[in-house]
């Protein structure tokens, strides 16, 4: 931490001298709203919020949640500096690219979140040994990124972010086939599939967002592109565990029970529903990613 702060400092001070500029205004009313509506979406997927505000409060949040994201669209259309430049997404290629992370986000955590459970509860996994099977993905990852720009400069970004997109597809498909005696391989195929997703579609959906975007609109570019991840993978987790109760409810014919691995059955079972669900959400990824196109509009 203090080397890389040090090198910033140093890479600062070699900058040329920037003209100044007019004051910009920073849009912290876009970004309260922001988060609102985040929080809110999430705490409406949380079954522990529910069984703590009661069932009388849950419309009240739905309704505060479309509240904030209508007070949201409407202070961004009409603010100077918004926080969140809706005159963007009308760029089909970036909007698009913002669909596809989304999408590939929710996935790609709703697997880093179940996944321990299975290996570790139900296949009585050693923790190493499941640390080593998450290791791996991040090898993978550096391993196709290369390729990923490789393919992105020759055939333009559409071609690997939609051939990722295409892989988790079939990452998730493979959480359909398992079961409380599968062999650990067939989990391990999942995480590899997921982590060359993450390596092929990553970097060329970053290209498709940021370096299609003219100079003055990149930072805003390059601020959606973490945005949108990040919120993907909130809300993966809280969609998951969503989900997986409700399956579990459906599975084990027990009202109010939640998702545990004390049944084994009932938990594998949810969790097929869960991934399949995630294989039709995936398919959307795949489509928005290869409607994007490789132009400008």
């Amino acid at each position: 931490g203090l080397g890389g702060t040090l090198l910033t400092l140093a890479s600062l001070r070699r900058r040329p001298p920037v003209s100044r500029q007019r004051n910009v205004s920073i849009d912290y009313l876009g970004a309260t709203l922001l988060i609102a509506t985040t929080t809110t979406l999430v705490l409406i997927f949380d079954r522990r919020t529910h069984e703590i505000i009661g069932a009388s409060m849950k419309t009240a949040l739905a309704l505060f949640l479309i509240s904030c994201f209508v007070a949201l669209i409407v202070h961004e259309s009409k603010t100077k500096s918004p926080f969140v430049n809706l005159s963007l997404f009308g760029i089909r290629r970036f909007s698009f690219s913002v669909v596809s992370l989304l999408i590939i986000a929710m996935c790609y955590s709703l697997i880093g979140f179940l996944m321990p459970f299975y290996l570790q509860d139900i296949l009585g996994l050693s923790p190493t040994a499941v640390g080593l099977l998450f290791m791996g993905p991040s090898i993978l990852t550096v391993a196709f990124a290369p390729l990923s720009g490789y393919m992105s400069d020759r055939f333009g970004p559409r071609t690997p972010a939609t051939l990722g997109a295409a892989i988790m597809v079939a990452s998730l498909s493979v959480g359909g086939l398992l079961r409380t005696d599968s062999h650990w391989l067939l989990p391990a195929l999942l995480i590899i599939l997921s982590a060359i997703t993450n390596g092929l579609f990553n970097p060329a959906n970053s290209t498709a967002m940021i370096g299609m975007m003219p100079r003055e609109h990149r930072g805003f570019a390059s601020s959606m592109n973490h945005v949108t991840f990040g919120v993907g993978n909130v809300v993966g987790v809280a969609l998951g565990s969503f989900v997986m109760a409700i399956a579990f409810e459906d599975y084990t014919g027990l009202a109010g029970a939640s998702p545990t691995t004390d049944n084994p059955t009932g938990f594998v079972g949810a969790l097929n529903m869960t991934f399949l669900a995630a294989t039709v959400l995936s398919i959307a990824a795949v489509a928005a990613s290869a409607a994007r196109g490789n132009g400008q509009r």
